[in-house]
């Protein structure tokens, strides 16, 4: 497809969606969902001035390096890097929780909870 179509069509598509929702301010198209979830981390930094993210272990959240890491020394939420070339700074940044463990979750929010922002 032409360069000049897509970005008709990309215009056309948010015009429509902002039209029927709205709630729906802003749209920003990407290319991939790590790519989307880059972007939200990046915004949800912003607006809140909080470095770290929380994640959860066995899931697929991307692979931009705050999000290959695993949980590491069993400390609440600490990680450790899971993929070469990922810094330890990046890690330390990212805390991660088995899915599915109500118990690891709010011992992450009662250790890390000031550095967190809680969004429910």
């Amino acid at each position: 497809m032409e360069f000049w179509r897509l970005r008709t069509y990309s215009l056309e598509l948010a015009e429509w969606i902002t039209s029927r929702l709205p709630f729906v301010e802003k749209i920003r198209f990407v290319s991939s969902g790590t790519e989307a979830v880059m972007s939200a981390l990046r915004v949800a930094r912003a607006a809140t001035k909080r470095n770290k993210i929380l994640k959860f272990e066995g899931c697929y959240h991307g692979h931009a390096d705050s999000l290959l890491v695993k949980a590491g020394s069993g400390l609440a939420g600490e990680s450790t890097s899971d993929s070469a070339g990922v810094s330890e700074a990046q890690a330390r940044e990212t805390l991660t929780v088995p899915l599915d463990n109500e118990e690891a979750f709010e011992k992450v929010f009662a250790t890390h909870g000031k550095e967190l922002r809680q969004l429910f």
